[in-house]
């Protein structure tokens, strides 16, 4: 797909205004802080290359994405 063209979702994320800076505001704090923190904690010390670790997230997010929330 060349650059300059967007996804369904993006054009529709667009049209609907939700940016990731309206998306981010739109969390509690404590849980933005939290979160994040907990996700990192898991994938530490476990004997992963950073490599590893980032592709372990890009994991979660597409199992994520058909996880009904």
């Amino acid at each position: 797909m060349p650059n300059n063209e967007l996804s369904l979702a993006e054009v529709v994320a667009i049209a609907n205004e939700e940016t990731p800076a309206k998306i981010l505001s739109s969390i509690p704090s404590e849980k933005l802080e939290k979160l994040p923190n907990e996700i990192c904690c898991l994938l530490t010390n476990n004997d992963l290359s950073f490599q590893q670790a980032e592709l372990l997230l890009e994991v979660a997010k597409g199992r994520l994405r058909r996880a009904k929330i």
